[in-house]
């Protein structure tokens, strides 16, 4: 009972076995004739009940009996309080909560917890109740673990007020690049009651990219299982999820490719519909949790960089005019009418995501090497070194004063965008130069170019702008030779030897803090000091240089969260990476972990220009005065802030009505509304204005219900699904009735060239195993995939998990139909006498009384 894992449990058994069969050959004669022998094992005929028992084969029955009794525990879920089934996230005010834990439907059990995040929750167990005491909004990952089956889950809590918010952290934030890999899986499950240890971060990123056709809505599965997945995984371990939507090149980038790419009318029309998935996955997913958005990396960079300063560049072609339509999410006279121009384009994803998503926050990215003057082949921010440092100081203050510009004229605060986003480089800087000369190094930054970035560059256009920055892309690595000790190793961390996944950077050095040493070159340039920063501590005796933290210089520059982790796979990882362990030796988490002791709270000051319209208050908050908005105070209010339906036009103060609203303060509703999905006509139809009351909905073909709310169903022979089913007008599918299947139900399992058949009986009592055969009787087509129904007859069936390439550890009887996933060559069987000699499915199990299992046909595909 205390064995933790199905491995370790097996082992022990075989080991006994062993054990046994040495007893039994050493006191067993073979000239017995009470005695039969199998193979390697011993059956004894005699009474003697102990006799028995010594047998290998007893003890292997007794082995295999009590592993099924601990794998249908095993597989039960620790349920919390009322839930049914798991979820990713536990939702619990501040103060005290307590909730039950239960295993199998047994409130019963001995239970360990570990919370990621003590910060925002402390967490204990007694008996089965876990209590918990919320001290501040956030979240936190948590592990419980049942200790007799080994029986474990993960999960976040969120903390929230009563009012139902999604607080996002109010302290400078961290988040890294992350996949849904075992490695990764693996890094942040490893969360830790010793904080040197522990794994705890707000966000994590991954990217949206690869076009609308076949990039990232087809990768790990049909419709968005990347996204989906990704949301969930975030959610389980406490943190939140950003998406960087990167869907303007489709492979490789450039000007030229992305400014074909968004004057073809059939790209972009994928494009609006791969933006809508996105975003639909993020309603369904994150009802109630925000999900971040990073736009377009690069994109409006390479536009700037071969036009600036022409801001008529902005009107170059780009097919915005088809989002609109049936195929697109915006209806003309609906909807605001965006030009088919870039600026068109900037404005229709901000409004498409302000309209239709309901929890998303984002923003547009921002090059660093967007102007189209950088100064030398270093870019813009060594022009303090090629300059001098005064005139170099100006040269990076213009710059970033031309980057506010365009990309204020792009339009990307439009629609109330949350976040604007600087990137420094997609790689580690020792990946793309001699490190041993690091002032020849482009993105090699000593503690003045840092500075300058933050306060001449990302402050400025922060302040023009008025919206909050994320920093994105930030590298991992860090300047090599630390002095720093690892808790994991108790000696310095690895090094970082300028290889494949083992680049050096100086921004972790930078923003955290750290002492490092070294000599000739490097020690000049990064001792280097014009801006008489104290927390640069140098002792040329011995090579050694310290960096302090500059988080809360960064909070002061108008920053809010950082998402570390370079854009290619060659960077510095600081999480998952190999067989758990990160590139960079846990050197990056660790750092984050010791900076959670004292987190930075967020710098707001009131911008400049408040005075002219409204009053600065001790809290940094521009007070309007009446008929002016914005953080600087310096837009036009718009009548009723738009009744919260429309994006008021701040240059004018007039509304912009949302879909289905229109009056100067949009409150009037114009048409009918989908309460589904606050939607005109469900977006699936077209609203004829009514003059005295709110329109009706024409639906577009295959749609009905009095705001297009319901999808028909397909149709054969004239009838509903041919007549053979039920119509779940929701979804729009068909259900098909017994012994017909396919899309519209006009496929008779019957008279399908596929049979579907036990081999080896279920009649089960008590427990049992069964397998299936699938015969391909056409005699020219290959089948690619067969669904078929289990039916259970007799008893019942507590616990069954079955095994093939599609259904590895899947309890089948939790859900209506198995899935078959291997081609099967025409006229050819599956099955424990067909190819290879293997079975198609395996299913194994408990259960009460005589239980007989069957399965019929559902559904097949041929391969094309």
């Amino acid at each position: 009972g205390t064995l933790q894992s199905a491995e370790n449990f097996l082992g022990v058994c075989f080991s006994l076995s062993c054990v046994f069969v040495t007893v039994w050959k050493t006191n067993t004669k073979c000239a017995e004739e009470n005695t039969v022998h199998f193979h390697y094992f011993s059956i004894s005929m005699k009474t003697d009940m102990f006799a028995a028992a010594r047998t290998p084969l007893f003890v292997s029955l007794v082995c295999v009996f009590l592993f099924a009794q601990r794998a249908a525990f095993a597989s039960a879920q620790i349920l919390i309080g009322s839930e049914t089934a798991a979820k990713n996230q536990v939702i619990i005010p501040l103060g005290s909560s307590s909730l039950s834990l239960s295993v199998g439907g047994q409130n019963s059990g001995t239970f360990t917890v570990v919370n990621g995040n003590p910060y925002v929750v402390t967490a204990s167990v007694s008996g089965s109740k876990l209590n918990l005491n919320g001290l501040r909004e956030g979240r936190a990952a948590f592990k419980i673990q049942e200790t007799t089956s080994g029986t474990t889950r993960f999960f976040g809590v969120r903390v929230q007020k009563p009012t139902n918010s999604q607080p996002l952290p109010q302290y400078l934030a961290i988040g890294t690049v992350s996949q849904d890999t075992e490695d990764d899986i693996k890094f942040w499950e490893a969360i830790s009651s010793d904080s040197a240890l522990n794994k705890r971060a707000d966000y994590r990123y991954i990217y949206l990219n690869g076009g609308p056709t076949n990039g990232w809505s087809t990768w790990g599965g049909p419709n968005g299982t990347r996204a989906r997945t990704f949301i969930r995984n975030s959610q389980k371990w406490g943190l939140l999820t950003y998406f960087v939507w990167y869907n303007v090149p489709e492979g490789g980038e450039s000007y030229t490719t992305d400014l074909a790419n968004i004057a073809d009318a059939t790209y972009m029309a994928a494009y609006w519909q791969s933006l809508m998935l996105a975003i639909n996955i993020c309603n369904e997913e994150s009802p109630d949790e925000p999900v971040g958005f990073v736009l377009e990396p690069d994109f409006l960079g390479y536009v700037m960089q071969a036009n600036y300063p022409d801001l008529t560049s902005l009107n170059k072609p780009a097919m915005v005019s088809t989002a609109y339509g049936k195929a697109g999410p915006l209806r003309k006279g609906v909807d605001p009418d965006f030009p088919d121009t870039i600026k068109g384009l900037v404005m229709a994803v901000n409004y498409i995501l302000r309209t239709f998503a309901k929890n998303i926050v984002f923003g547009w990215q921002i090059n660093v090497w967007a102007s189209p003057n950088p100064g030398s082949a270093l870019g813009v921010m060594h022009a303090t070194e090629v300059f001098g440092f005064e005139k170099g100081k100006q040269f990076i203050q213009s710059s970033a004063e031309g980057v506010a510009e365009f990309y204020n004229a792009a339009g990307v605060t439009s629609y109330g965008a949350d976040y604007i986003f600087f990137d420094k480089y997609g790689l580690d800087a020792g990946a793309s130069c001699k490190v041993e000369n690091p002032s020849q190094c482009p993105w090699f930054w000593n503690n003045d170019l840092w500075t300058s970035y933050l306060n001449l560059f990302i402050k400025p256009i922060h302040d023009k702008l008025g919206v909050p920055v994320g920093l994105w892309q930030t590298p991992v690595g860090r300047i090599e030779n630390t002095q720093a000790i690892s808790p994991y190793t108790k000696t310095k961390f690895t090094p970082l030897t300028n290889v494949y996944q083992k680049y050096e950077d100086s921004a972790s050095t930078f923003f955290l803090g750290d002492t490092f040493v070294t000599s000739g070159e490097r020690f000049n340039y990064f001792t280097v000091n014009n801006y008489g920063d104290s927390g640069v501590v140098a002792d040329s005796s011995t090579g050694s240089i310290t960096w302090r933290s500059h988080m809360p210089d960064t909070a002061a520059a108008g920053v809010e969260l950082i998402l570390f982790g370079a854009g290619v796979g060659d960077s510095t990882q600081g999480s998952g990476s190999q067989s758990n362990c990160p590139s960079d030796g846990y050197y990056w988490i660790w750092k984050i972990q010791e900076y959670y002791k004292n987190p930075v709270p967020l710098v707001r000051t009131c911008p400049p220009g408040c005075a002219e319209h409204g009053t600065c208050n001790a809290d940094g908050v521009c007070i309007c005065n009446a008929g002016w908005q914005g953080r600087a105070c310096s837009d036009k209010a718009c009548p009723n802030s738009c009744s919260n339906r429309g994006a008021c036009d701040t240059t004018t103060g007039t509304c912009q009505c949302y879909r289905g609203y229109t009056n100067v303060d949009c409150s009037v509703p114009i048409c009918a509304i989908s309460p589904k999905n606050n939607l005109v006509c469900s977006n699936r139809g077209n609203c004829a204005l009514g003059k005295t009351s709110i329109g009706a909905c024409t639906c577009d073909t295959g749609y009905l219900g009095s705001v297009c709310e319901l999808t028909q169903c397909p149709s054969s022979n004239g009838q509903t699904c041919a007549g053979h089913g039920t119509c779940d007008e929701s979804t729009g599918t068909c259900v098909c009735s017994d012994s017909y299947f396919g899309s519209d139900c006009s496929q008779s399992a019957a008279s399908a060239p596929v049979s579907i058949e036990i081999v080896t009986t279920g009649s089960w009592t008590g427990g049992g195993q069964y397998e299936v055969n699938i015969q391909n009787k056409d005699p020219s087509r290959t089948v690619s995939q067969v669904s078929y129904v289990l039916n259970v007859a007799g008893g019942t069936i507590s616990g069954a998990w079955g095994f093939n390439q599609d259904n590895n550890n899947k309890n089948l009887f939790t859900s209506p139909s198995a899935f078959f996933g291997f081609s099967i060559p025409p006229g050819k069987t599956w099955g424990a006498s067909g190819m290879g000699g293997s079975v198609g499915l395996v299913v194994s199990g408990t259960g009460s009384g005589s239980i007989t299992v069957t399965a019929a046909l559902k559904d097949l595909q041929w391969a094309t």
